[in-house]
């Protein structure tokens, strides 16, 4: 591979204990100290952070590429879909404009199939940059986009017009970054609303097959109402329920130990089987309740998130002074709270049956306490039950992004924008804004046009690029 400077450079792959490395020989005269600096103290967005090795008078750069694959790995496993393809242009473009926001060179970029590396982890294509190897980053792209049209399928018709709209693109005498860079992210877009169509279709789905068995035991088992008591089961209920059954199969088995050591101890043997065959067969009638009613349980509870998912209701809008915010619901703030609705603890979980966000006038029943000594969070979960973030709402808002320096919260995905969205109270009420994101911002299904408001509830689902968050909104 020649690198600029008239020399021949050598790349390689290079293990050292634990880590991965990959190795490029550079030539040392081509290295000036602002690159140096900018790829040491800063994290360039998609650029593997170097580390400059001299060894024998001579220059190499190491990358560390741990659980990494380059792009040829992944393309030898199989066609390359639409996704991955959109997602790779994308963060080629995007690379290209982050160097030149630091100002350092797009054409020092190594864009070579077997030199663009993914990280699993990190789920993105990172890139090697190469001070010194003046290599046109035009042409680059170009035998890319190449070499990835042979390999795509191209029966696959609306990806071959894709790499081929980039391909004229490159090679058009209007060549334009910016411009390709505007297509890449809308097809990336579209991708993106397949995605959530399609995630909202298999709930669906997954929701008739649960009905189907739901119907097909209550034939099998009986009618019952357990499935639309469970919808109103409260925790403890649960709880409860499941300590009664532990407590019986508890005393099945104890009967069953004492029946069986006291004729072993009296005959020496197994005198009578009939009784420990009886105390077996209830532990077994006892055990298949206790899970057939735990399977209806889980059903009835996952019925119910799916409505919560696939039941959307309408954006509301309203011009607001200057503002353009949404109509604010007249829900009255609960004035009193019983022992029934207290949850024990400083934290309180809001929500309302009409879905709206209500913030609770707190009066604790000895008085002491009061709503200002308390404030309003959101935290957002991840699928799994992992506590992806959780901040404090004020009027003034917190904007969520991938920029350190612009978001106040930072979300490290390629596919949301350095200024996504901002989340804020007002009137007692939470909202959701798109600042103009370039992938844009759904809740519930429903894309948020850029710019406008939309108010939260608990338990929303929120999609801010290719990442999907459950919210739960607390006042602690």
């Amino acid at each position: 591979m020649n690198l600029g400077g008239g020399r021949n450079m050598v790349s390689y792959c290079q293990v050292e204990g634990i880590n991965t490395f990959f190795v490029v020989e550079v030539s040392a005269a081509a290295i000036n100290s602002y690159e140096t600096d900018m790829l040491y103290n800063n994290f360039v967005e998609g650029i593997i952070q170097p580390e400059f090795r001299a060894i024998n008078g001579d220059m190499f750069i190491y990358c560390k590429i741990n659980g990494m694959k380059s792009l040829d790995d992944i393309s030898d496993r199989g066609i390359m879909s639409m996704e991955q393809a959109v997602a790779l242009m994308r963060s080629l473009c995007s690379v290209v404009m982050e160097t030149g926001e630091y100002m350092l060179e797009p054409d020092n970029l190594l864009i070579e199939s077997d030199k663009i590396f993914y990280s699993d982890a990190e789920k993105s294509f990172r890139y090697v940059y190469v001070p010194g190897q003046g290599t046109d980053v035009r042409m680059g792209i170009k035998n890319l986009v190449e070499k990835i049209i042979k390999r795509v399928d191209h029966r696959d018709t609306e990806l071959v017009d894709f790499m081929y709209e980039i391909y004229d693109m490159v090679v058009s005498a209007n060549y334009d970054m910016e411009r390709m860079q505007k297509y890449v992210d809308e097809a990336s877009a579209r991708e993106q609303e397949k995605c959530c169509s399609g995630n909202r279709k298999r709930n669906v789905e997954s929701l008739d097959a649960a009905r189907e068995q739901e119907l097909l035991m209550d034939e099998v088992f009986g009618t019952d109402q357990s499935s639309a008591a469970a919808l109103t089961i409260p925790t403890t209920e649960k709880n409860k329920y499941d300590r009664i059954f532990f407590i019986l199969i508890g005393f099945t088995v104890a009967a069953f130990t004492g029946i069986a050591a006291v004729q072993f101890y009296i005959q020496g043997h197994a005198a009578d089987v009939r009784l420990i065959m009886l105390a077996l067969i209830v532990l077994s009638v006892e055990l298949f309740v206790y899970v057939e009613m735990k399977r209806k349980l889980s059903a009835a509870e996952d019925e119910r998130r799916g409505q919560e998912g696939v039941e959307c209701s309408e954006l509301r809008y309203a011009e607001e002074d200057e503002n353009r915010r949404p109509k604010k619901q007249n829900v009255d703030a609960l004035e009193h709270v019983s022992l029934a609705d207290e949850i024990p603890g400083d934290t309180t979980v809001l929500g309302s049956e009409d879905d709206c966000t209500t913030l609770l006038t707190q009066h604790n029943l000895d008085g002491r306490a009061s709503a200002q000594e308390q404030r309003l969070f959101v935290r957002l979960i991840e699928d799994g039950g992992i506590v992806a973030t959780e901040f404090p709402v004020t009027p003034e808002g917190v904007v969520l992004g991938r920029d350190r320096r612009q978001a106040d919260q930072v979300i490290e995905d390629i596919s949301v924008s350095r200024r996504h969205i901002r989340i804020y109270e007002d009137a007692e009420k939470i909202y959701v804004e798109d600042l103009d994101s370039t992938n844009g911002t759904v809740i519930n299904g429903i894309r948020l046009p850029a710019g406008r408001s939309w108010q939260l509830a608990d338990r929303d689902v929120l999609c801010i690029g290719t990442r999907q968050y459950h919210i739960q909104i607390l006042l602690i």
